[in-house]
């Protein structure tokens, strides 16, 4: 087994993950993720099960399954979500449950017209941001499963609207986003950064191979201002 934490300089959480909650998981779970992030060292891990999934279980059932194993759990275990941003920046679940969470990753997933709009997203992600209710934006280069290349200012005040409101930003290998220059912005604006896998495999939980090797070639991994789970 793979355990990277014993030379990696990158934070030992994973705080994005799938587990039998997510309708996409391949073989992922509750139970199962924790002891893989056991296995590979990790510190804390976060289960972020889709929003518009669990609301089909029950969301007192899904934080329930979780925090039971977390408190049988030898590491950190964050109860989380990741919830779909809706047109207007809102979450798809109600504030008054979001902050019954340990961590709320907000994702913009699909766009309200056909396509990719810049303008749209845009605007979305902007609101959604300076609404504060999430901790962490997640891929935010790929939008309606496909890669965005989104134009220099639209980066730039995305960066600005989270440093501003102390929102991080991931580095998700699962979709290889952001981008390089989605990165830097990051780095230049000092707005916290969390390497996640987004995992729906076991096996993809705590691999930062990717994250690793794309701040090495960008030469911005003494640089990066990491969040920390103590932030949350």
């Amino acid at each position: 087994m793979k355990r990277i934490w014993i030379y990696s300089p990158l934070p030992a959480t994973d705080l994005h993950t799938h587990s039998e909650f997510s309708r996409c998981s391949v073989d992922t779970s509750v139970q199962g993720n924790i002891a893989m992030a056991e296995l590979r060292g990790l510190r804390a891990i976060a289960i972020t099960d889709h929003s518009s999934h669990v609301k089909r279980v029950g969301f007192r059932r899904y934080v329930k399954t979780v925090r039971a194993a977390a408190n049988q759990a030898d590491i950190m275990v964050l109860t989380g979500l990741e919830v779909d941003i809706k047109p207007n920046g809102e979450p798809e679940l109600g504030i008054s449950l979001l902050k019954k969470l340990d961590i709320v990753i907000g994702s913009l997933h699909k766009l309200p017209t056909r396509g990719v709009s810049l303008e749209d997203y845009r605007k979305i992600v902007i609101a959604a941001l300076r609404k504060g209710w999430m901790d962490v934006l997640a891929h935010p280069t790929y939008v309606n499963s496909r890669k965005v290349n989104l134009p220099d200012y639209i980066i730039q005040e995305i960066c600005d609207a989270a440093y501003e409101n102390s929102i991080a930003v991931e580095l998700n290998s699962n979709h290889r986003s952001p981008s390089d220059d989605f990165i830097r912005a990051c780095v230049d604006r000092s707005v916290k950064l969390t390497p996640t896998s987004d995992a729906h495999r076991l096996r993809q939980i705590g691999v930062f191979d990717w994250h690793l090797e794309k701040l090495r070639k960008l030469d911005l991994l003494d640089k990066v201002v990491w969040l920390r789970v103590e932030d949350l």
